[in-house]
């Protein structure tokens, strides 16, 4: 075998000869010629493929598919074979349009992916002129002043297939638009390179500026970066093969002829590339690490994302952050073991920029996923390169708007931090949206055992099963830092119904004829934190209209069957936190047992302050002046006093418990309610009791059920030894007979200090 020979060009690019595309060396060669330089010629006396010249057409098609999947789709140009591979680019030369109407160009730039290479062979050609001219997209971002590259870092640009081809005369060769966006500068997929992904013919717009702004930068980056020595121009004679990468160069006919010029195209592309920003200083590992840190650790992680948008992806591959392809792989291979042979529905929570979905799409030909992300700017990235089928800018710390048993699968990789999504309400949500056997897929650092917690609470209380767990390390630039995965089957949506079910069996409607005085006749009521409406249906004999949000789906599935006989009740999934409703448009807000809850399992003092304060701003807003708030809370003497199982926590939860139901005590709470312009008219503590068997021995023995305990959240704040503790000191109650002693001790403490006590304010202003 005669070996290839390769000869360079200037300013850049490659001939060569001496082709044997039968030998898998020579086409790996190829192929990395390619990339390299941008553009690969070979004379029509230079190769041969088996019996077949370079330039027939089945050797066209075996060269391009060294780059790809044959392209068979071209708006404008027609195909020569049946199978719509060969396309046939034939234009006389006399045609009136001027010889400089022709613009540099990358291969539909208006598509999300682009053509990835194309291979072109000259077969009728003019006597002169018509020839083919490429620069490189590499020259031309370096040819620019270090202030235009170091903007050009965060912008974007719109491409318009029907807007580029009016640019060369042609506006009606195109019935419909295509358009897309992609960054200014992009990574070259193979070599790394930044490569400047803006051309004088597709590229319309920069995102964010105004039309003239956007016209004065294209132009200010055209001028820096064309430069007529460094482009490489090829005279075609018959038979000649050019290939050429399409991101790596752009590429325009000269119209300088007169006749015939027929020219056949094989364009190869990926189905699954898509575009991805280049950010400079890309060998700098620890800047990335210090830089994903410093956005996992800030408080406002909303604002955070949008500003890391741009700049994500080049931190997170700078720090070689594997874990998306691990956890990727090891859901496919779960989804292959499970699926019914049809294409799984997939949500994607904290999605960012989509490294999910594009190795999902890549190596496992996954696409019907949807994204959930809190930041906009992440979303958009994902967007421009369209890896979803639906996308979903939500915060994961709040009740999902999806409704139940709906994901087939649910991942969140990298997520799961502090300051970034909390165990609770999120790993619940996660398979509360998923359907029953289907699978929840969860990353986390396992320093972080709060979470590793949760997923033990919610597999001892039969929501799902571990069907898998992976330790790895998951930064290889940090390996200090151990993560983990568990793999979670969903039991489907009965246990949370049944702990809504528990829920509505265990409680009473608490102090109802003390919080009607305080409603007017005739108001419109907001009952926040309505559980299964039973306060809600006491409401509706003297309001005109109540309004009931909670966070538990299966409970607001039970308030509406429970009120299901009144017209003046309705109730959705919500967060006091996040109201949907307009500013002033209730004459009473409740929020009765609620702003304990706030926070989950956050114990901090000041998270949870932060978590109250919210919740009353929001009664602020969508109170009318003059309107009034009605709190029901417990205090912690009330706690110690009335209710009995308390007494059986252990000592450590004492301290950590005590911040649950201390929020509205003291000078921080009055403070906030006098900032807010909230004045107390009233308050009253009943003696009745939030439970049904509040009297009765059996309440005693009814603790030992999960489902019982679902119904008091303090039970959601032991640690998994303190849980332990408590059901041993209950065993041991029940057995020495002691158990009615509690319950009476808890009876005196009722009727001294009361369960809780309701109090009413008044909106007077701002």
């Amino acid at each position: 075998m005669t070996s290839l020979s390769i000869h360079q060009l200037e300013p850049f690019g490659v001939k060569l000869t001496n082709v044997d595309i039968d030998s898998s060396e020579q086409r790996d060669r190829i192929r990395a010629l390619l990339y390299e330089n941008g553009v690969v010629i070979i004379p029509a006396n230079g190769a041969s493929i088996g019996a077949e010249p370079i330039n027939a057409d089945e050797s066209l098609l075996k060269l391009a598919k060294l780059f790809g999947k044959i392209e068979n789709y071209h708006p404008v140009n027609e195909s020569k074979d049946v199978a719509g591979r060969v396309q046939v680019l034939e234009t006389m030369g006399n045609t009136g349009i001027p010889a400089d109407s022709f613009l540099f160009h990358s291969d539909m730039s208006w598509r999300v992916n682009p053509s990835r290479a194309s291979v072109l062979c000259g077969k009728v050609l003019p006597p002169s002129g018509g020839d083919t001219c490429f620069q490189s997209t590499n020259l031309m971002y370096n040819r620019l002043s270090p202030e235009l590259k170091e903007q050009l870092h965060s912008v974007s640009a719109l491409h318009s297939l029907k807007r580029g081809y009016a640019r060369v005369n042609r506006p009606d060769d195109v019935k419909s638009d295509v358009k897309s966006i992609h960054p200014a500068v992009i990574r070259h997929p193979e070599t790394g390179v930044p490569l400047l992904y803006l051309n004088p013919n597709f590229t319309v717009a920069v995102l964010g500026m105004s039309e003239p702004e956007s016209t004065a930068l294209l132009n200010r980056i055209f001028e820096e970066a064309i430069r007529p020595d460094q482009i490489l121009s090829h005279s075609w004679n018959p038979g000649d093969v050019v290939i050429w990468d399409n991101l790596g160069v752009q590429h325009l006919a000269k119209a300088d002829y007169q006749g015939l010029r027929r020219m056949h195209r094989v364009v190869a592309h990926d189905p699954h590339l898509r575009t991805e920003r280049y950010v400079r200083n890309s060998g700098q590992v620890e800047e990335a690490k210090r830089s994903i840190e410093y956005y996992l650790k800030r408080d406002d992680n909303r604002a955070g994302y949008e500003d890391w948008a741009v700049r994500y992806e080049q931190d997170v591959n700078r720090a070689s952050y594997n874990i998306p392809r691990t956890a990727t792989g090891i859901l496919a291979q779960h989804l292959g073991a499970h699926n019914n042979g049809s294409s799984p529905l997939i949500l994607d929570v904290a999605a960012g920029t989509g490294l999910n979905a594009l190795h999902l799409m890549r190596n496992y030909g996954l696409t019907n996923i949807e994204a959930m992300d809190i930041s906009t700017g992440m979303l958009f990235e994902a967007r421009r390169r369209e890896l979803y089928r639906a996308y979903h800018e939500e915060d994961a710390n709040q009740p999902f708007p999806m409704p139940s048993c709906q994901y087939d699968a649910v991942l969140c990789v990298g997520g799961l931090a502090a300051n970034q999504i909390r165990p609770q309400p999120a790993i619940s949500e996660f398979i509360r949206v998923t359907k029953e056997g289907g699978l929840v897929l969860l990353s986390m650092r396992e320093a972080d055992s709060e979470y590793i917690d949760e997923v033990h609470r919610l597999v001892a209380a039969g929501v799902a099963e571990v069907v898998d767990k992976h330790s790895f390390i998951g930064i290889e630039s940090n390996q200090e830092i151990h993560h983990c995965i568990f793999v979670l089957r969903a039991c489907g949506d009965d246990s949370s119904s049944q702990q809504a079910t528990d829920y509505n069996k265990a409680r009473s409607p608490f102090g109802v004829q003390e919080i009607l005085k305080f409603i007017p006749p005739g108001d419109v009521v907001f009952d926040g934190g309505c559980g299964t409406g039973q306060h809600a249906q006491h409401l509706a004999t003297v309001a005109s209209r109540v309004v009931g949000i909670d966070s538990d789906a299966a409970r607001v599935a039970i308030a509406r069957e429970l009120c299901s006989n009144l017209n003046n009740t309705s109730f959705e999934v919500g967060s006091i936190t996040e109201l949907p409703f307009e500013d002033a448009s209730f004459d009473v807000v409740l929020l009765a047992q609620v702003l304990h809850h706030l926070g989950g399992e956050i114990l901090e003092v000041n998270e949870r302050r932060k978590q109250c304060q919210q919740a009353i701003k929001e009664a602020k807003r969508v109170l009318r002046t003059g309107g009034r708030l009605i709190l029901v809370t417990t205090n912690r003497e009330q706690r110690r006093a009335a209710y009995w199982h308390f007494n059986l926590f252990p000592q450590s939860a004492w301290e950590r418990l005590d911040s649950v139901w201390s929020l509205t005590e003291g000078q921080w709470f009055t403070s906030v309610m006098e900032q807010l312009g909230f004045v107390a008219i009233g308050n009253a503590t009943p003696s009745e009791s939030h439970w049904i068997e509040a009297q009765d021995e059996q309440m005693v023995s009814r603790s030992l059920d999960p489902g019982w305990r679902s119904t008091d959240v303090a039970f959601d704040l032991l640690k998994p030894a303190e849980l332990e503790q408590f059901v041993a000191k209950v065993e041991a109650v029940l057995a020495d007979g002691s158990a009615m002693k509690l319950i009476e001790a808890a009876h005196a403490g009722r009727a001294s200090h009361g369960e809780a006590t309701v109090y009413a304010y008044e909106l007077i202003g701002a």
